[in-house]
């Protein structure tokens, strides 16, 4: 670290001068650091101009704290690396707030999933009962269209595009598949969650597939 400000010695407990006897890897959790590295070798090598990573930092008393760095690269007329710029937030109550949601969510009685960028982030274990999954790794990273009848998927799109603008959706009745082959008639309701770029999506979901039946 060549030059650093108060605000990040507020964040992290040293000062200024034991900040520049230091490197990013001396203050960064080591399981983190290995994707936080990945990320700086892009973009000294120019595969990304920047980049917003969420990643633990070490306190001086050597406890963590969750931050949002945003990473640029500055370069000279050459198009050569000379060195990045790395803004600091303190995310920690934010996290905390998190991890309380997603405790709620996983002991929910309701089937709930997340989406971020059109694909499944998480599931919870309702959820896996839900649509016949035994293990998360099924599901997790897949694109949620891939799941919805194909006769409902230009509709479903469009209710996406209006959560992902910021609007909520409720009671919707759609066609969820199942891993088994299966579909069911799933009513969901949707609200967005913004995630620091974009909206996530998220899901909670009813089976009525006997309620269809009596209608």
């Amino acid at each position: 670290m060549l030059k650093v400000n108060p605000s990040l010695s507020h964040i992290l407990g040293f000062t200024e001068n034991e900040l520049i006897s230091l490197t990013l890897r001396d203050i960064t959790f080591s399981e983190d650091f290995v994707k936080l590295d990945d990320y700086i070798s892009q973009l000294l090598l120019g595969k990304i101009s920047s980049h917003q990573i969420e990643t633990r930092l070490l306190h001086k008393h050597n406890y963590g704290i969750w931050t949002l760095l945003s990473i640029s690269l500055v370069q000279s007329n050459e198009g050569n690396p000379l060195y990045l710029i790395i803004q600091v937030q303190n995310i920690t109550e934010r996290k905390k707030v998190e991890e309380r949601y997603f405790n709620f969510i996983e002991r929910s009685s309701e089937a709930m999933i997340i989406i971020s960028n059109r694909k499944i982030q998480y599931i919870n274990e309702t959820g896996l009962k839900f649509l016949n999954i035994s293990e998360k790794e099924e599901i997790i990273g897949k694109t949620v269209i891939d799941f919805i009848h194909p006769d409902k998927r230009n509709i479903s799109v469009n209710y996406i595009n209006r959560v992902e603008a910021g609007e909520t959706i409720y009671r919707i009745e759609e066609i969820f598949g199942r891993v088994d082959g299966k579909f069911i008639n799933v009513e969901f309701t949707a609200f967005p969650v913004y995630n620091g770029e974009k909206n996530d999506m998220h899901v909670i979901m009813k089976d009525i597939s006997e309620k269809k039946k009596t209608e």
